[in-house]
């Protein structure tokens, strides 16, 4: 039947022999407690106790029963099960141990009142514990498959938990593994949720996680010693992840991250969206960072949105956003590939060791005077659907050789000198550079509509195998511009330069704008084709040689003078055409003016 102890102290099973049982057990006691029973525990009715040791060779629960004890209390029993009904309460002001013997489960509190001071479980079975306010972990804890609950913080002192299965913890807060010789392993599924106060996993302890997910409308910190899998559904107000290995969300694929603040991830390598049902969307700054030669890989497959974009890697950066992408802050990679679904801007500093490849429906580079774009070799600009690719003055430009692709218009300003290289086109473009504009070999260069050139020198399509070919050309130098054009040429608007050669290799050259030489001019209209001067060719002290390879013709409205320079005229007859073969026309109005030079007119 039912048994109440009553004594300053209790001591009972504790000695080789005794055989105790009870059908119920009630104690009150202001001291020690410490009963051993050799059959099923059942506690019943209110209990007090100073300190109190449960043991059963088998189970132990209670059965309305309230426990109090106002020092420690260590359970020993194969199963054990407390305050699952709302009627029991379990209060323990010191440090509460449950341990079970057979590696059965321990359940505490699913539906009753459990207030302790810290809490250690140990078992190779499951692990249910709710408490009712805070809840501290203290010394060694193991199980199976743990569940934590607590309606306040979950917090830890100089503990260690090591699940072989799955660990859930929730809280109002929970804060943990922050101190060294305390840890957290988990060979299964990590699973962490806060009502709102920051979560927080340490760097200080030990942390070895199987998988990871979260829930919290707060902060999120996670600190792992090795790699870090992320799965199913996360969100969190803010999120910081420091991983020793790899940060991954590959296993079996659906991780889906939702991070309404700032992210920052950390970690050997980063790869994410690697899978269809991924899903990782940071609402303000989302950090990336691979510590030694990582690499940074956000992939196609998957969903990716950010509210802006940082990125660090001595590795391969490659990501892929499916919207606009915006690049703030410092940012580093040996290789880069940025694919945008949008427009891709950056009021960053980005530096690159070798290639980087940007890819949006607009591009936006370099607008502020703090940003800086170095690309040590080639960078690669590519709008989709006629967007505008803008590499601005404002900042700090630096490429080894640049690429653009789109079928709008181009912008590009250099602070050295600028190489162009494979194939490049666009509607319009404006190159701007602080040395010499060249390109390399096989580059192929097509422009339907102006291209307005600025450079210190110039020197386009003399390298083997390349092709350049304008809509119309508008040209400033202060040094020697040299530009062969695979097809027709046409200077127009105003051109400033100091030494130029122009070649027209297969079509007609005209000059419809302003031209102005400063040392002297070379140009020709090879192939079949004519030379013709609408606008204003002028030298101050140069010299002109215009040249055919059929006629020259001078517009009604056209002005070719030179101050002190010779100015040469040649006509070369090829036979064929109109209005005529190898002449020099010159309309009504025209005017050629030498000065104190000398004209010569060569035609057949």
């Amino acid at each position: 039947g039912a048994a109440h102890l009553t004594g300053s102290s209790i001591d009972l099973g504790s000695r080789t022999g005794e055989n105790i049982n009870f059908g119920s057990l009630r104690v009150t006691s202001t001291g020690a407690v410490s009963i051993t029973e050799d059959s099923n525990m059942v506690l019943q009715g209110a209990s007090t106790a100073g300190s109190l040791t449960l043991r059963s060779e088998t189970t132990i629960t209670d059965s309305g029963s309230s426990l109090t004890v106002s020092g420690n209390m260590l359970v020993e029993a194969g199963t054990m099960t407390f305050a699952d009904s709302g009627a029991e309460a379990l209060n323990v002001s010191g440090n509460a141990t449950f341990r079970s013997t057979a590696g059965q489960n321990i359940l505490v509190a699913s539906t009753g009142t459990v207030q302790l001071g810290s809490v250690t479980f140990e078992t190779t079975g499951s692990v249910s514990i709710t408490e009712d306010g805070d809840m501290q972990l203290a010394g060694t804890n193991s199980g199976q498959a743990v569940t934590l609950t607590s309606s306040g913080a979950v917090t830890d002192n100089g503990a260690t938990v090591a699940v072989a299965g799955d660990l859930q913890l929730a809280g109002a807060g929970i804060d943990i593994s922050n101190q060294i010789g305390e840890g957290v392993t988990v060979t299964g599924n990590l699973y962490l949720a806060s009502t709102g106060n920051p979560i927080s996993i340490g760097a200080a302890g030990t942390t070895n996680f199987g998988t990871v997910r979260f829930n919290s409308s707060g902060s999120v910190s996670i600190a792992e010693d090795s790699s870090t899998e992320l799965v199913g559904s996360s969100v969190s107000g803010s999120l910081t992840i420091l991983s020793s290995g790899q940060i991954s969300d590959i296993s079996g694929g659906n991780a889906q991250v939702a991070v309404s603040g700032n992210a920052t991830l950390t970690g050997a390598d980063i790869l994410l969206g690697d899978s269809a049902g991924d899903n990782f969307s940071v609402t303000g700054v989302a950090s990336f960072t691979s510590s030694g030669s990582g690499d940074i890989i956000i992939d196609a497959v998957g969903t990716i949105h950010f509210g802006t974009l940082t990125f660090n890697s001595a590795g391969t950066v490659d990501i892929i956003e499916d919207s606009s992408t915006e690049i703030v802050g410092s940012n580093t990679a040996r290789t880069l590939t940025i694919t945008s679904a949008g427009a891709l801007v950056d009021p960053a500093q980005i530096i690159v060791e070798q290639t980087a490849v940007m890819t949006g429906t607009s591009i936006y580079l370099a607008g502020d005077a703090a940003d800086v774009l170095d690309v040590a070799d080639n960078l690669l600009l590519i709008a989709t659907g006629g967007g505008a690719i803008t590499v601005a003055a404002a900042g700090t430009v630096t490429l080894g050789s640049v690429t653009f692709q789109t079928t709008g218009t181009v912008t590009i300003f250099e602070d050295d000198g600028m190489l162009l290289t494979g194939n490049n086109t666009a509607a319009t473009l404006i190159l701007n550079a602080a040395d010499l504009l060249e390109n390399t070999a096989s580059a192929n260069l097509a422009v339907t509509g102006n291209a307005d050139l600025t450079a210190a020198d110039m020197e386009l399509g003399y390298a083997a195998g390349d092709a350049i070919n304008f809509g119309s050309l508008t040209l400033h130098s202060t040094g020697t511009v040299r530009i062969t054009e695979d097809s027709s040429m046409s200077i127009v608007n105003t051109s400033n330069v100091d030494d130029l050669t122009l070649v027209a290799a297969s079509g007609g050259l005209s000059i419809t704008g302003t031209l102005t030489i400063i040392s002297a001019a070379d140009l020709l209209a090879s192939g079949t084709n004519d030379l013709s001067l609408n606008g204003t060719m002028q030298t101050t002290a140069g010299s002109i040689l215009l040249r055919a390879s059929r006629d020259v013709l001078f517009g009604a409205s056209s002005l070719l003078t030179s101050t002190t320079g010779p100015v040469t005229v040649n006509a070369a007859a090829l036979g064929g055409g109109s209005p005529s073969s190898g002449a020099i026309t010159m309309s009504n109005g025209s005017q050629l003016n030498a000065g104190s030079g000398i004209v010569t007119l060569s035609a057949p």
